[in-house]
């Protein structure tokens, strides 16, 4: 009886394995390392300032589900990131597509070139960052969360900040008082740096290998013409049309290690940096768990007999 007992309970112990495998994957997943020296927010991206974390790829999943209006353009896009105790680094290098940055027909920051970030302060996965019933947020509500944090940075063609208050959508990252950033265009390239305070977005815990949020960034490319037809590369998904904070990319925070120069690296789709897991390798493993389980159950009952 009682080995019968002990198999019976390791079987309800591998079933809790197997609903935890089942749990929602994150729609990407990337790793970041520590720095050793905080980058300089000045517009350039100095070698070994951020480890490459991940460059465009329209193919890419990673990239494609929220993307648009650059199929005929030829736009490439590196995103760099790092973290120490204090904030979270991250930079990102596209083609520059039109130096004078025109402004969209009404103004709005999404309809010419600039960046919007949005982080939530854990793993993107948590049930506390879904909505009850599964599906995209009512940006209304999503406003209403108070773990949201979206915000977009940038500058006119002739070096003028975009409009610096209205710029904070959820949260107020982008008024804190050790928010930095800058923004800049030379040599055919748009280069954004933003040192993002934990505290800015309520991250308390964590903050250490192994600690985990959540990010996505949508970048537009293309300044608009007419409503809506300028270019946006979107990394991850969730803030460009539904708001879906789950589908923020999970950011794991790393050990420090080399970074190397820019054009020795090895962008994240091309190695383990990123990726896009499915958990079906630990499902698999906990269904042949629970089914040799069972056969020891079988066995042992036989041999009772």
């Amino acid at each position: 009886m009682k080995k019968f007992l002990t198999i019976f309970v390791a079987i309800l112990m591998v079933f809790a394995m197997l609903t935890t495998a089942s749990a929602k994957d994150p729609f990407a997943a990337i790793n970041v390392p520590q720095c050793t020296t905080a980058p300089v927010t000045d517009g350039t991206i100095g070698v070994g300032e951020y480890k490459l974390i991940a460059s465009y790829d329209a193919g890419s999943a990673l990239w494609s589900r929220d993307s648009l209006g650059l199929e005929e353009e030829d736009v490439t896009l590196d995103f760099y990131a790092t973290w120490d105790a204090d904030y979270f680094y991250y930079a990102v290098k596209v083609t520059c597509l039109d130096e004078t940055h025109p402004a969209g027909p009404n103004n709005y920051v999404f309809e010419q070139p600039s960046i919007m970030t949005a982080m939530v302060y854990d793993d993107p996965t948590l049930d506390v960052f879904a909505s009850a019933d599964g599906s995209d947020w009512d940006w209304g509500d999503a406003y209403a969360c108070t773990f949201a944090r979206e915000w977009t940075i940038g500058r006119t063609g002739d070096g003028t900040e975009l409009a610096a208050g209205p710029c904070n959508h959820f949260g107020t990252v982008r008024s804190d008082a050790n928010f930095k950033w800058e923004a800049a265009c030379a040599d055919g390239y748009d280069v954004y740096e933003l040192a993002i305070p934990w505290s800015a977005i309520a991250k308390t815990e964590g903050i250490e290998v192994g600690g985990k949020c959540g990010l996505a960034f949508s970048c537009v490319a293309k300044s608009a013409a007419t409503d809506y037809d300028g270019g946006i590369i979107a990394f991850a998904s969730g803030i460009v049309g539904g708001k879906s904070f789950d589908r923020y990319a999970q950011v794991t925070l790393t050990a420090n290690e080399p970074f190397v120069d820019e054009e020795e690296s090895t962008p994240a789709e091309e190695s383990d940096t990123t990726t896009i897991p499915t958990g079906d390798n630990m499902a698999i493993f906990a269904i042949i768990a629970v089914i040799a389980l069972a056969g020891a159950v079988i066995v042992v009952s036989k041999v009772r007999r």
